[in-house]
Formats: C-alpha cells, structure tokens, sequence
C-alpha cells in the first residue's frame, strides 16, 4: 500500500522526540514489507486550523491519487476544530482514501468505525475549546498580577523578567515627558509633532502615533482620578498605587485596565490634562462644519490628473493642487525627490463653488444639459478614437500612392509594391477591428448611463444649504469637474 504518515506537534523542538515516536508507531502497524510510505510533518502548528504546509502538501498528493491510506497517530494530529475533521474525512472518502488512527485503532470503513471517529473527534474540539480557555484564564490571571503577557511593546518601554515573569519598564522617560508637557503648552497634535521633528526627535514621525502615546495609560500614575477618567473604555482591576498601569483584552473584545507593578513617569494630573484637551479638540472638530468643502471630492487638476484639496490662508479658503508640494508621509515636511504638479494656483474657493452653482442651474436647461452630457461622454475614447482614425487615414494615404506607381513599374517592382500594399491593408483591417470595437464601447457607454437621477439632482441642487448635503449631491451630478486655473475653464466628465 501506498500510506502518508502525518505527523503534527503544537510546540516546536528540534529533534522532537514525540514526532521521531509518532512515524515509528505508524510505520510499525503496518507489517507489510512492500508497503512504500511518505512522511508529512508539522511540528510548531496547531490543530485549530488546516494551513499547515505539510498538510495541505498531503492533500493536494491525495488529490492526485498518490496514497491508499493516511495513517495517523491520534485523531486529533488532524484536526482538533470538528467541522474541519469532516470535511477532511469527506475529501479522503471522495478520493478512497482510508485514515488510520493507530492508537484508536478503529475501521473507518464500518459503521460503528465512523462513529467512533466522530466522537472521538467531538472529544478533540472540546478539549480544544477547554485549552483556549484556561490559556485565556492564565493569561488574564497573570495580567491582573501587572506582568505583562506579550504582544506590542509600547513606545519608550522595554521587557524586563523577574522571578520568571515579564514586567514592563519604562526606559524613555525624558521624551515622554517632553511630549506630554508640549502638547499641552502647543495645544494640537500638528504643532507638537512639529516641534518634535525641528528638534531633530524623529523617534515619533506620525500624528497618529504621537495621539496613541498621549492616549496610552502605561506611561501614568495610577490614581483614583485616572481610573474614574477611563473606566467608559476600560475594565478597571486593582487599586490605583501610583504604579502605571497596563492594558489588555483591547483588541480581543474585553478590554482592562490593570494597575501594574512599573515605575510611571506621567504624572495623573498631566496624563489628565493632556487626555482631556484631546477630547475638546476632537470633539471642536467634530462639531466644525465646512463652508466650502464642497467641491473637494470631485474637483481635478487637469496637469497632472489629483485632486484639489482645500487650504486656509489669511481666514480665506482655497482649492489646491494636492501634488502642488510633495509632503512627506505623515504630513510633515516637504519630500524633494518626488515631482511636483507645475499648477500652484490658488483657487479661492467661495469664488469656484460659485461658478459650480451657476453650472448646476444652468444644466437644467434641457438642450444645454443635452450638449454637456453627449459631449462629456463622448471624450472617453475620443483620443484613442482619433489616433486611430488618423492612422488609417494615413495608411489609406499611402495605398493610393503605391497604387499609381503600380501603372509605371516594372514585374518585379510590382511584386514589391503589392506586398507592401498587402500589408497596409492587412494593418487597416486591424485598426478598423479595434476603432469599431471603441466606438461599440462608447455607445454602450452612452446607453449605459441613466441620467434620471443625474437630472434629479440637478433640480434639488438649487434649494440645499447644507454643505454637506451639496457634496453628496454634487458626487451624484459629476463623475469630475477637471478645473484649469489658467484659462478659468472647467471640464465636466458625467
């Protein structure tokens, strides 16, 4: 027989003992001297899921018919989840592929076989969920002790072992410091990371990294104040002692916030502060409502094909060229090795959002709309459509020259000439294959668009006020409004 051992072990150790004895025993069940056998093994993964190397190794060899039988040590070396048990057991009965348990030693191909299987495959996924769970307990039992229980470490902070556990420690005090007290004395994020990066501390490059630090418990010390502050976000365990604190649970669904045992170096009164000043900024953003935003979505540089994004200077508001400076990943400073867009125009953006509205009134108009529309769709392709013409026009050129040269050749001249005429022609049928095909796809395209809901909007547009309301209809209106600064023109693509 043709047999597939697998082997599958959940810790990986070189040399590992267990694997060595799980080939052996499945090599020694079956006595057959002419037996041929191929080894597969996954040691470091576990029976919670089926992508394992060698495993799906295996089963793209079963599915090649390359086996007879796939021997095994336990059930559970398969799968330890019931629902992938089955639907491997049912992939090997598709294929007459016998498995094997040695240690269980049952006949999958008799009834009281498969049942066995199956309860002993039940028994596997309960132990499986019962593994997942004391593993859960122990490690939220150690984290309420204040060791820390691995995953990210935080910014500033390094793992240090004690009597056998991990405990976190604070080695970066002095920036931490200086970015807490900054915040405060700046009062944005922007102005802060600023700070930073013109004092040559770029250990932080990105506002959202800067927030995350301000936000993170594990630099304070613990106090009443604190816990009282984050207990909305946070389970609160353990008594507030001046120690930091630690978190955990976060991305599991179960956050808490555990009073550690690591020296802190924020004090509560600062963490406060710093936490609170945030909320305020965020929640002034949210409540800030754009004047002239309007048009941020659909509005395109016609050089280099960006977005226009707004700006604020001297109290006005002004559409740009995204690409007009390059910045750097982060928002801060300028990156010199990438090109910039040639349009540094401001458009003052009260004065545009004008010229849009005065746009949107007028395409009610029926027969100007008509032309807009028919226009805008048709200068999809048109380019293409035209480079095409062009060079059939110019091959056309040519057939009639060679054509009139024919009547005064000679036999072999003409031959040469004929080829030459043989393989415009060709070219030409080719061309017009590929300009009927465009032209096919601008009709369906034309035909495609409903413009019902288009005229819709157009007609509610004139009675909104709210600018946010203004965007979503004018997103609705306009696939793009392509704006050149320079000649005050404004494409508009449907």
């Amino acid at each position: 027989m043709r047999i597939a051992i697998y082997t599958r072990k959940s810790v990986y150790k070189e040399y590992s003992e267990s694997i060595d004895t799980q080939i052996e025993l499945c090599k020694n069940y079956f006595r057959n001297e002419g037996n041929e056998y191929d080894v597969f093994i996954d040691e470091g993964f576990s029976g919670g899921n089926t992508k394992r190397p060698s495993f799906l190794n295996m089963m793209d060899l079963i599915r090649l018919g390359k086996f007879d039988v796939v021997a095994i040590y336990k059930i559970d070396r398969i799968s330890r989840n019931i629902v992938d048990f089955f639907k491997i057991y049912e992939e090997l009965e598709k294929y007459n592929v016998k498995l094997v348990s040695i240690t269980e030693n049952f006949d999958t191909t008799t009834p009281i076989g498969k049942m066995m299987m199956i309860m002993l495959s039940a028994f596997a996924d309960m132990e499986r969920e019962n593994i997942r769970q004391r593993v859960k307990d122990n490690m939220i039992a150690l984290a309420k002790k204040g060791c820390f229980t691995g995953g990210f470490v935080p910014f500033g902070c390094e793992v240090e072992k004690k009597e056998g556990k991990s405990y976190l420690k604070i080695v970066d005090t002095d920036i931490l410091q200086l970015m807490f007290t900054k915040y405060l004395e700046l009062g944005t994020l922007y102005a802060t990371q600023k700070y930073l990066l013109d004092n040559n501390i770029k250990t932080v490059t990105a506002r959202s990294s800067l927030r995350d630090i301000l936000r993170n418990p594990v630099y304070c010390k613990s106090s009443e104040e604190v816990s009282r502050y984050l207990e909305d976000k946070y389970e609160v365990v353990g008594k507030a002692n001046g120690k930091g604190y630690i978190t955990y649970g976060k991305t599991k669904g179960y956050p808490m916030l555990i009073v550690g045992k690591h020296k802190a170096c924020i004090d509560a009164d600062l963490f406060l502060k710093a936490n609170m000043l945030m909320d305020k900024n965020k929640e002034d953003t949210s409540k800030r409502k754009s004047k002239v935003y309007w048009l941020s979505n659909i509005l395109y540089c016609p050089y280099c094909g960006g977005k226009y994004t707004i700006v604020n200077s001297d109290r006005n508001s002004y559409y740009v060229c995204t690409h007009r400076i390059n910045r750097k990943s982060g928002g801060m400073g300028r990156d010199f090795t990438k090109e910039k867009c040639i349009n540094n125009k401001y458009v003052n953006a009260i004065e545009i959002e004008k010229k849009v509205s005065k746009l949107i009134y007028a395409l009610e108009d029926k027969k100007y709309f008509e032309s807009v529309y028919s226009k805008s769709v048709g200068d999809g392709n048109k380019k293409e459509i035209d480079i095409l013409e062009g060079k059939i026009n110019k091959n056309n050129t040519s057939i009639d020259n060679l054509v009139d040269k024919l009547t005064v050749a000679s036999d072999q001249v003409s031959k040469i000439l004929m080829d030459k005429i043989e393989k415009l022609n060709t070219e030409n049928n080719e061309l017009k294959i590929s300009l009927d095909k465009l032209k096919i796809k601008e009709m369906q395209k034309a035909a495609d668009n409903n413009t019902k809901e288009i005229k819709e909007c157009i007609h509610k547009f004139k009675d909104i006020k709210d600018n946010e309301q203004k965007r979503k209809l004018a997103s609705i209106i306009f696939k793009k409004l392509i704006y050149d600064p320079v000649a005050d023109k404004i494409k508009v693509v449907f």
